[in-house]
């Protein structure tokens, strides 16, 4: 019973990186404040958030809350973040020189004189999918015991769950946006219907037709063109006219 109150203030991080995260709508933003976080009860000389397209080895983001390590150029399943995140189980390795499954990754920190003595990596993911890893090291002479790898696994629950709820809300914003690109695109659609089948000047449609085109792309384009096909009544000639926002 003597042992309950620490404990219990081993597990009050638990609650309080739930309630930093919550309020991260940026992946960067959420990797500084963790690293903010933890560094208030770990030695660690590196921290990072990597997150994968859901059934792909692709990266969706990569967000590094604490020091820098050297990825570039290492193929996905080279690297340590893949292994935990493949594999399911928290990956820790003890001695980095002395451990030998990442040979290239290993050469391409040591090419950048980064010294790596203890890496740990927690798989990311929540009841209904896997979404990537957390990832620790720190320099020779920091290691970690299985109490605070135990520590971080809980700290990885909470880290997921908050990344899936910022990940449903990306993603629900996104099919808001795209929705409302195709309603904009049927407005276009509707008001250059209504302008060829108008007694508008030809001038004066491909003038309105270029107006509602600025208005679509919201002046993301220097300049453009339009092509309007309109079928002339007199004469039933099909006859194409192009013409050049400014």
């Amino acid at each position: 019973m003597t042992e309950a109150p620490a404990n219990m203030q081993r597990y009050d991080p638990v609650l309080r990186v739930s309630e930093a995260i919550s309020g991260c709508r940026e992946p960067e933003q959420l990797a500084n404040v963790l690293a903010e976080e933890l560094s208030k009860l770990l030695a660690f000389d590196f921290l990072d958030v990597l997150i994968f397209k859901e059934g792909s080895e692709e990266v969706e983001w990569f967000a590094i809350g604490k020091g820098s390590l050297a990825l570039s150029g290492i193929p996905t399943e080279e690297l340590t973040a893949w292994h935990g995140y493949d594999s399911q189980e928290p990956l820790h390795i003890a001695d980095w020189e002395a451990d030998e499954r990442f040979p290239r990754l290993k050469q391409l920190s040591a090419a950048n004189g980064i010294e790596i003595g203890s890496v740990v990596r927690l798989p990311l993911n929540t009841a209904y999918r896997r979404l990537g890893t957390l990832g620790i090291a720190s320099r020779p002479g920091v290691t970690y015991s299985q109490e605070e790898i135990s520590f971080l696994r809980m700290i990885a629950r909470v880290v997921a769950s908050g990344i899936d709820d910022g990940l449903n809300l990306r993603r629900a914003k996104a099919a808001q946006e795209e929705l409302q690109r195709r309603n904009d695109r049927l407005e276009l659609l509707l008001n250059l219907t209504n302008a060829i089948t108008s007694d508008l000047d030809l001038h004066e449609v491909l003038r309105l037709t270029s107006a509602h085109i600025r208005e679509l792309m919201h002046g993301t384009l220097r300049a453009f063109q339009s092509a309007t096909m309109l079928l002339e009544n007199k004469g039933c000639m099909l006859s194409i006219f192009l013409g050049a926002g400014g």
